[in-house]
């Protein structure tokens, strides 16, 4: 048999919860207050208290109010003649948690920027390096690409109020679109290129220009 002896107050602050809900139904922290999600995770401690092990886990827990936190579980086990008693306390660990997800998100986001600049240096060591301006295009496409992944994309020549074509890459007849001429204006992405000069990355260009719904680019 299993009984809940002892609950600290505290479970209440920790879960909304009270103590005496706990104390009624022995099950109650494992089918309803343990996130579904990490309920497995919880019931491998389950299995190694079971055998008489101490053991520690991490997992989400859903309070009464529907907030989800992360709490530390920490069990000890403790055999008598007549019984096996164990002893848990659990933690709330959400700070620390978030402080953990900033620092991977931080790293990441760093990683990526180190990669986008160690694609364009490469960019720019190729351009240096090639004398012939169709090699030079080539280069700043290949590169382009290990920087942002794309199904087609082109190398356009700022002239006066127009945009000139003079490279593509990933179109069906590429011969075709060099050399075409684009009227520069508020409606597309180059105007926003022209005048930060700096790189310009959207995610869904379809969703923010109208134009690019109703043509084939």
């Amino acid at each position: 048999d299993r009984d809940n002896l002892y609950l600290s107050p505290n479970v209440e602050d920790l879960t909304g919860y009270s103590p005496q809900t706990l104390l009624n139904d022995w099950g109650f922290w494992a089918t309803t207050i343990i996130h579904p999600e990490d309920r497995e995770r919880a019931g491998v401690q389950a299995a190694r208290l079971a055998k008489g092990q101490d053991s520690e886990v991490e997992y989400r827990i859903v309070r009464s109010d529907g907030t989800i936190i992360w709490v530390r579980d920490s069990a000890r086990v403790e055999e008598t003649e007549s019984s096996r008693i164990v002893y848990g306390v659990v933690s709330d660990i959400t700070l620390q948690k978030q402080a953990q997800e900033e620092i991977i998100r931080l790293y990441v986001a760093e990683r990526d920027r180190y990669q986008e600049a160690e694609a364009l240096r490469q960019a720019a060591l190729g351009l240096v390096s090639t004398v012939e301006l169709d090699r030079v295009i080539e280069r700043i496409l290949e590169e382009l690409h290990n920087v942002v992944p794309y199904d087609s994309a082109t190398v356009q020549l700022a002239e006066n109020s127009h945009l000139k074509i003079i490279g593509a890459r990933g179109f069906d007849n590429p011969s075709e679109i060099i050399g075409k001429q684009l009227v520069t204006h508020h409606q597309t992405p180059a105007d926003l290129v022209l005048n930060s000069l700096e790189p310009v990355i959207i995610k869904n260009i379809q969703e923010k220009y109208a134009l690019y719904v109703q043509e084939s680019h």
